[in-house]
């Protein structure tokens, strides 16, 4: 394993311990209004019109079928989430408290596990603490926070990341027995994220990059990258099936779809994107996007240029700092399933879609301005206060 990155406190363990402690509370100050909202927006159909909500629905029918209400059914298999819906309404009745009360704690949950993510990928707990700040503090998951429909994503991420954790820590391991338990949760809670949102899907690419960005030496170590990797993907092929039993095809996007305006709408839509993580403002629940005519219109050739300078960007970093590219790889890579190339049931865009991608995008800001620390010091600082004040 590597060293610390110099400039490490003497002292690493007590600022883990404070980072954990932070990556708890502040997210939960940050959000303690919600748990005064009422169901906002699509909420109330999604819990007083979800058929497997209804009394007298059991558990067993949440995972037999695809999601149904009152007057429509969508061409989704969550039922994880739907389980969650579900024990939220035994323990709480229809009143909103209980079920905001849960999205509270699952943002804290994740904020505390993105923090740990990023320091011990890095070695490093302030690119941790950072990290862990950003993602806390960041104004794009109020969507994903406030609106109980925002669960799907929440709990996708969350499950992503233990798996994720889990993995590093299977490979980590001096012992097979532990080293055993760390794989079989890891692929447990990649099942955990796949039947909470269709992005768990990412997972092998995300599982690949981590491996990338921190290597391990020894035969044994990466035999088991390769061995939790290969089950991943035998999870997906199994997930895949059963999607196709419950809903009739793999698929609930319309593959019909692929044609010049759906093309065109993918740069635009990935421009709209990254303004919206890098900076964010003027947020809006209902977003409309006219689909391009043709490949030719300024913005989508405007947006294919930013595309191209991100995959540049992306291939400098993974030259000079790993963990860094890894950022930018999770956020490109998790943002692929949302970028309409297909037709998405529900919503073209929409700002609760970019929560597991921020996790990507908070690593990568927090890792560029460590090492601007590192580096330019006095410069950094000057950068940051700007940036604050700005």
């Amino acid at each position: 394993m590597k060293p610390p990155i110099p400039g490490t406190p003497r002292d690493p363990a007590r600022l883990i311990r404070w980072g954990r402690i932070l990556a708890i509370l502040v997210p939960l100050i940050l959000y303690a209004g919600s748990l005064a909202n009422d169901f906002l927006i699509d909420d109330e159909i999604i819990i007083t019109s979800n058929i497997r909500l209804a009394p007298g629905q059991t558990p067993r029918e949440i995972f037999r079928r695809p999601e149904q209400f009152a007057d429509f059914t969508l061409p989704y298999y969550r039922p994880l989430t739907n389980l969650s819906y579900w024990l939220d309404g035994r323990l709480w009745g229809r009143r909103p408290v209980g079920f905001h009360l849960t999205n509270w704690l699952l943002h804290s949950a994740n904020t505390l596990l993105t923090f740990e993510f990023a320091w011990r990928l890095t070695r490093d707990p302030i690119i941790g603490l950072v990290t862990g700040f950003l993602f806390a503090a960041h104004p794009i998951h109020t969507e994903s926070v406030d609106l109980v429909q925002g669960r799907t994503d929440l709990l996708a991420t969350l499950f992503t990341l233990l798996s994720l954790l889990a993995l590093r820590g299977c490979v980590l391991a001096n012992r097979t027995g532990p080293a055993l338990a760390a794989g079989a949760a890891s692929l447990l809670t990649l099942i955990g994220a796949l039947l909470s949102k269709e992005i768990g899907i990412v997972w092998p690419v995300l599982a690949a990059g981590l491996a990338w960005a921190a290597p391990e030496t020894g035969r044994e170590r990466r035999g088991r990258w390769g061995a939790i990797l290969a089950g991943g993907i035998a999870v997906i092929a199994g997930y895949l099936a059963v999607r196709r039993i419950v809903l009739g095809g793999v698929l609930g996007a319309d593959l019909g779809s692929l044609t010049t305006p759906r093309v065109g709408l993918v740069p635009v839509t990935l421009a709209i994107y990254v303004r919206l993580l890098v900076w964010p403002f003027s947020f809006s629940f209902i977003r409309t996007i006219p689909a391009p005519q043709t490949l030719t219109e300024p913005r989508v050739l405007g947006a294919a240029v930013l595309a191209a300078a991100m995959l540049a960007g992306l291939t400098a970093l993974a030259r000079r700092n790993r963990p860094a590219a890894l950022g930018m790889g999770w956020a490109l890579v998790s943002l692929l399933p949302v970028l309409n190339l297909f037709a998405i049931p529900g919503f073209v865009i929409a700002e609760r879609y970019l929560y597991l991608p921020s996790v990507g995008i908070v690593l990568l800001v927090a890792t560029l301005v460590r090492k601007a620390f590192l580096v330019w010091p006095v410069r950094a600082v000057q950068v940051a206060l700007v940036a604050a004040l700005a």
